[in-house]
């Protein structure tokens, strides 16, 4: 019964897909040429819609809602304030240069960020499979897909850096080849392409090894000790949770029209 349920899923997906390339005429005499946009009454109707939706790479794509685009910005510019702190105290003591400069490339970084989005797998696949889990289409305000990366990006003590990433990837081989240099504090944030965040232990008493997928960020402290760190680790990784999962994105504007329960 279950492989008979999931047949008729993958079904339904192809002829989604079906749909899509043969309505791409319908929607390129429809859509504007500096501001294309989506009108559907669902979030799978809109990803029909979608240009180029034979390209897409899930993992990759995301949905922006204007509440969670507002909160989130918000939490960029509290933990930006935080940082600012920090690095005046550092730069006013000048014992602890290496974390001082730390500080300011993490702080420049955040600032470069683009835009945001709502961590979560929201390809048609997903929505189909969850369906109590779906958002209303009226509160969507953009769909995106971006382009796969071929890259691990690590935030610690030397900055903030990528790893090219290589199948079978693991965060044992990112510490063996010295590329993530973790803090006092023994254990790394881990940033799925998804936005889902897990902690892994680096030092030999807690050590947890975790796959690292491409477009995975990694998180450590800063080399000093305090209750403040962690926390600012978990901040950032809570920043890059909700920011764009990868580089060359490209978004569309949606619309809602009508119910959007279907």
């Amino acid at each position: 019964m279950r492989k008979h349920y999931q047949w008729r899923i993958w079904c339904v997906l192809l002829s989604v897909v079906c749909m899509s390339m043969a309505q791409a005429q319908q929607r390129d005499d429809a859509r504007g040429s500096d501001a294309p946009s989506l009108k559907a009454s669902s979030l799978i109707g809109a990803w029909v819609q979608f240009p180029g939706l034979d390209q897409v790479s899930w993992p990759y794509s995301y949905i922006r809602v204007a509440r969670d685009d507002a909160s989130a910005r918000q939490f960029r510019n509290d933990l930006d304030k935080e940082l600012s702190i920090l690095v005046a105290r550092l730069d006013a003591y000048r014992v602890f240069p290496r974390a001082l400069e730390t500080a300011r490339t993490w702080r420049s970084h955040l600032a470069d960020l683009g835009g945001t989005r709502v961590p979560g797998d929201w390809s048609p696949a997903s929505l189909m499979t969850h369906p109590y889990q779906r958002p209303e289409a009226d509160k969507v305000a953009a769909l995106g897909a971006c382009r796969g990366p071929e890259w691990v990006e690590v935030w610690d003590q030397s900055g903030v850096h990528r790893v090219d990433w290589q199948s079978g990837l693991k965060i044992s081989d990112v510490l063996a080849d010295k590329s993530l240099r973790g803090g006092y504090d023994g254990r790394v944030a881990i940033v799925d392409p998804y936005g889902n965040i897990i902690h892994r232990g680096i030092q030999s008493w807690n050590f947890a090894d975790a796959s690292l997928a491409p477009g995975t960020k990694v998180v450590a402290t800063l080399h000093l000790k305090g209750d403040a760190f962690p926390w600012i680790r978990d901040a950032i990784a809570r920043v890059l949770a909700h920011s764009l999962p990868a580089d060359e994105c490209r978004e569309v504007a949606m619309t809602a029209m009508g119910d959007s329960n279907e």
